[in-house]
Parts: structure tokens; sequence; C-alpha cells
């Protein structure tokens, strides 16, 4: 009996392992950036600016279902956009949150895994951790996008409940308070971005 869970076990992940390596597209050049509504959005907008000289020619924006004001800020950008379910609404409990999350990280996957971006730069709310555990989880078929969390500037003495999920997985973590990288030693700070 226990043979049998462990090939049907053997015989789903496989099937998982090539439905998934299926839906990886050819790795792009292209950032993928998350524009989180309302402060996140100005913030990521002003970073983006400031990245002008280095940032691709190809953006990918993403933005929450629903917040017009960050899709209206993403034309502006000349970007492909995708809009993906919001993971957790402000007030909402956490119990329908994580339901919600489960929602947008299953939406989510794919978009991540068909444009398989060069990067991923983020700065929050909780979508972004979305985004980035696509990432996360399709390493191991190919992904190959670096992720890069920018702390929000509000955030002079502790990391936000993103950064503090982000900081053990992201590539390269940024903050805008030198005093956060004596608590965050991973952390880099090269100045106030946005």
């Amino acid at each position: 009996m226990l043979g049998l869970a462990l090939v049907a076990a053997i015989v789903v992940a496989l099937g998982l392992f090539v439905g998934v390596k299926s839906l990886v597209g050819h790795r792009s050049d292209a950032w993928m950036v998350f524009l989180g509504s309302g402060g996140h959005t100005g913030e990521m907008m002003r970073l983006l600016d400031n990245l002008s000289v280095t940032r691709p020619a190809h953006l990918l924006a993403v933005y929450s279902q629903g917040d017009d004001m960050s899709r209206k800020r993403a034309l502006s950008l000349d970007a492909k956009m995708f809009a993906v379910p919001r993971a957790r609404k402000v007030g909402q409990g956490w119990a329908s949150s994580a339901l919600s999350s489960l929602y947008s990280l299953w939406f989510s996957f794919g978009v991540v895994a068909k444009a398989n971006p060069r990067l991923l730069l983020v700065n929050g709310p909780g979508t972004c951790v979305i985004l980035a555990a696509c990432v996360v989880l399709l390493k191991p078929f190919g992904v190959q996008t670096t992720i890069v969390y920018v702390e929000s500037l509000a955030r002079v003495s502790s990391l936000s409940l993103s950064g503090r999920l982000l900081y053990p997985v992201a590539d390269a973590f940024v903050v805008q308070w030198p005093q956060l990288v004596q608590k965050y030693p991973r952390a880099k700070y090269i100045g106030m971005l946005v």
C-alpha cells in the first residue's frame, strides 16, 4: 500500500514538473515591477525615474485588480501590464486573507512563469510577496529571476511585514535609512532612492 502511494506521488510530481516546465517562457531581459497602490506606487514610480539610465527598454508592470490609480500610472511607463488579484485588502481578516492570498498566488504563478523576467523589483505591499513567492517556487523549473526588494521610505526603524517576509529570499534587499543595516545585515543602504 505504501509503495502504491509512493508511485502515485512520483507520477503526480512528474506530471506537475512537466506541466509547470511547459508554462515557463523563455527568459526575457525585461524587468517586472509591482505597483502596489497609493504611496507604494508613488515610490516605485520615483524609483524607476531614478533608475531610468540603467533600466531596460522593456518593463512589465503588475498591479492589483481594482487599483485604477496604479493602472493609470503604469500607462505612463510604456510597459506591458498585468492585473493580478490582490493578496489582502486593507482591514481584511487573516482567515479570509489566507484564501485571497492563495488565489492571488495561483493566478500570479502563470504571469510570472510566462514572463520569466530578468528582474522582479518590488517595494510592497502584500501582493509583492506573492510575486516573489512565485519566483522562488519556479526556480526549480528554470526561472532565474533576480528579486530586488526596496523597503519603503516610511520604514525608519523596522521592516514592514512584506520586508520581513522577503528579507530571507530577496537577492538584493535595499533600505532607505542607514540605521536599518545595523538590524538587518543583509540589507544594503545606498542612499534615499525615492
